[in-house]
């Protein structure tokens, strides 16, 4: 895959922080009446969120699925011809996750 927008941003979903997303669930929990300024959710990075909204108890988050991420980079690069760490680190995940 050549390095374009689109495996720049795969790569950032497979490989990303979501610290930020943690940190937006516990300001969400100590803002819940006020809000959150809107400087500080400027400042986070949330590319890795796909979902977030409020429930009755509190706050539910989903992030983007690394596994796919990581799959969808491996077929890529499978494809092209070239072997390398992110196949081989999709394999160990899934041989890892396949023993649970």
């Amino acid at each position: 895959m050549e390095n374009s927008r689109v495996q720049e941003g795969v790569e950032k979903l497979a490989f990303g922080n979501i610290v930020d997303v943690v940190r937006l669930v516990d300001l969400m929990n100590a803002e819940s009446k006020t809000g959150i300024p809107l400087e500080t959710l400027e400042e986070l990075d949330l590319f890795n969120l796909s979902k977030f909204r409020k429930t009755r108890d509190g706050f539910e988050v989903e992030v983007f699925d690394r596994l796919k991420a990581l799959q969808f980079l491996h077929e890529v690069e499978s494809a092209s011809g070239s072997a390398d760490v992110v196949g081989q680190l999709y394999e160990a995940i899934t041989q890892g996750a396949a023993k649970l």
